[in-house]
């Protein structure tokens, strides 16, 4: 794209990506931060400020459909996006983009098109058509480098496949989501292809030709239904990643591949797999069978999916570069990370690792002792029938651990010993009664226990943590909690959910949480009273659904910055104070608040969008504003 158009920015982008201001990932997809993004588009407002037309660069939605119904195109203008994905479609003809001959690139979302194109836009180089109704078939694709149609109206018989077959300088074909597409377009013309993406075409089905595609670097099929790949793959020498999810076999000539770094095998029916290329660096693979990855010492990313057979456990001796381990929907009943080496008995493990996931692995009964895997940042278990996790203490570099649906699980011995950890999930936990203790934990900035049923205590949130960076806690269907600790060193929290904690009497230390946003607390029916909660003024949504002990809400009215008011089902509540300073309402729901009688300032929320009345039969006689709403 750059090179066509005679920019060559190698230098100036290694410079911006060493000042963390741009990056590009391992998909090769380029990222900008936002103050070069700003920058930019300062630069080219300074073009002309009170015309946009006439700058070089269009991205605001009103600026162009202003240019466009006034007639105003002009040649000056090289970068041009329409979307108008909120409103119905905007019907575009020949007509409004005659004069926009400088156009380089042009991304029309939501929209019909039609007319003759046949001599309109013709220096385009990059054609982006996003969730259009209709698309000319004499679209102008001589010099357009990279087309995307995605979630698009377009299907087998459209005309203008013989447009985009005469597009001689293509390199990017992306058909996202075109689900009205049968069988795999033939662009055996475009011989310069690097890209082809046929990604979620659900309805794309049966064989694609391949043979003609020599300069192919990126081929991506999943979610569609192509069975087979014809051609000898093998001559495709640059193809660094193929990604596909329904293919019934494999070319034979893939382990040719020297460039493949990247394969994703997910189908739901065995698929035979060959000798893989050594090359590789990242293997997702679904089927029953794990295939002979002995040779693969560059593989970093390894997913296995569906499997049946145990992982053998000397694959670790030579997957030695190894950092990501992912096994999903697998019936191992035990994962060896630790083998005996040979040598002098020692022990070699794939201590490398840093990223360990195991999800729904219903057999598996024990995992491994996790202690030598002291690299690991990032661990998510899910294992119904483990009931302890050995060497949890060991991980010193934890950043995330996940644990979820161990039913079993009776502790958590060590988790207070990973000082570096983040976020901490713990969920559908059924035998586990308590936490370590969190107060060492000052890096935590999430934590979130979901339905663990007889949990009773959380300690260390309180004073005895220190400088928490606590920012989201959720503690959501733990009916066994009583209490919790002072939450009023909480000095970050920006989020806090307790729904469903039908045992819970009371919440120290919630009027000194200065930062809070949200506050959930839906379902706690043995909250009686509320601090006075006129010292958050961040809260923005509030949400004390179905507490039905509860008598009072003081300070919601100081609430200023309030949005969301949810209140519904609260029939111990008797009177609100005047929320018409709550500028800022746009919900207020207080349905079956069968005790309420008065609501005074509802006709000052003049934001106020939704309010929610029906079944409150004992207040609505009382509650005169409502009647002019």
């Amino acid at each position: 794209m750059w090179s066509d158009c005679k920019f060559y920015p190698e230098s100036g982008v290694s410079n911006l990506i060493l000042k963390s201001l741009i990056k590009v990932d391992m998909r090769n997809r380029f990222w900008m931060h936002d103050h070069i993004r700003d920058l930019g588009r300062a630069i080219v407002r300074e073009e002309n400020s009170q015309q946009p037309w006439k700058r070089s660069r269009i991205w605001s939605n009103e600026d162009a459909l202003n240019m466009l119904e006034n007639g105003q195109g002009n040649d000056k203008v090289e970068v041009l996006r329409i979307n108008t994905i909120d409103r119905d479609y905007l019907k575009l003809t020949e007509k409004e983009f005659r004069n926009l001959s400088g156009i380089r690139f042009l991304q029309v979302t939501n929209e019909r098109m039609t007319g003759d194109f046949s001599n309109i836009l013709p220096n385009v180089r990059w054609l982006k058509l996003d969730h259009c109704g209709s698309i000319p078939y004499d679209i102008n694709v001589k010099k357009v480098v990279i087309l995307d149609i995605v979630r698009s109206c377009i299907r087998d018989d459209w005309r203008g496949w013989k447009r985009v077959k005469e597009g001689m300088k293509l390199k990017v074909v992306n058909l996202w989501g075109c689900n009205e597409l049968v069988k795999a377009p033939d662009l055996s013309s475009c011989g310069r292809l690097e890209v082809i993406k046929f990604e979620h075409c659900t309805e794309m089905r049966g064989e694609m030709h391949i043979s003609s595609f020599n300069n192919l670097i990126l081929l991506r099929l999943v979610g569609s239904k192509i069975t087979k790949l014809k051609g000898d793959i093998g001559m495709i020498k640059d193809l660094k990643e193929i990604d596909t999810s329904n293919l019934k076999e494999l070319p034979a000539g893939i382990g040719n591949l020297s460039s493949l770094e990247i394969l994703s095998l997910r189908s739901s029916s065995p698929v035979e797999v060959p000798a893989l290329p050594t090359s590789l660096k990242k293997l997702a693979h679904s089927s029953p069978k794990v295939p002979n990855l002995l040779e693969l010492k560059e593989l970093e990313e390894l997913c296995f999916q569906y499997c049946l057979a145990e992982i053998p456990g000397d694959i670790w001796l030579h997957l030695t570069k190894l950092k990501s381990l992912m096994i999903n929907y697998s019936h191992i009943r035990s994962l060896l990370l630790q083998v005996e080496s040979a040598a002098e008995g020692s022990s070699t493990s794939s201590d490398g690792i840093i990223s360990l996931v195991v999800l729904a692995c219903s057999k598996l009964e024990t995992l491994p002792n996790l202690a030598n895997l002291s690299n690991l940042t990032e661990l998510r278990l899910q294992c119904f029938l483990v009931d302890e996790i050995r060497g949890l203490g060991q991980l010193r570099n934890l950043k995330e651990f996940t644990i979820l649906d161990a039913r079993y699980l009776k502790s958590l011995d060590g988790l207070q010993n990973l000082v570096l950890l983040q976020r901490l999930t713990v969920s559908n936990c059924d035998a586990l009664d308590k936490l370590p203790s969190l107060c060492n934990l000052t890096k935590l900035d999430a934590l979130a226990v979901l339905d663990c049923r007889v949990l009773f205590e959380i300690q260390g949130l309180d004073a005895s943590m220190g400088e928490s960076s606590l920012t989201d806690l959720e503690l959501i269907d733990c009916a066994s909690i009583v209490r919790l600790p002072d939450l009023s060193e909480l000095k970050h929290l920006k989020a806090l959910d307790i729904s469903g904690c039908t045992q819970l009497a009371e919440i120290m230390g919630l009027e000194s949480l200065e930062l809070l946003q949200v506050l959930e607390m839906s379902r706690c029916k043995s909250i009686d009273k509320l601090p006075d909660l006129s010292r958050l003024e961040h809260l923005r949504i509030l949400n004390i659904t179905e507490c039905t002990e509860l008598t009072e809400v003081m300070g919601v009215e100081r609430l200023e910055s309030l949005e969301v008011l949810l209140m519904s089902g609260c029939k111990s509540i008797k009177e609100l104070p005047d929320i018409s300073g709550l500028k800022n309402l746009k919900k207020l729901d207080v349905r079956e608040c069968s005790q309420l009688t008065r609501v005074t300032g509802l006709y000052n929320l003049n934001s106020l969008q939704v309010l929610g009345l029906q079944d409150s039969t004992s207040a609505s006689g009382s509650m005169d504003p409502f009647a002019s709403l």
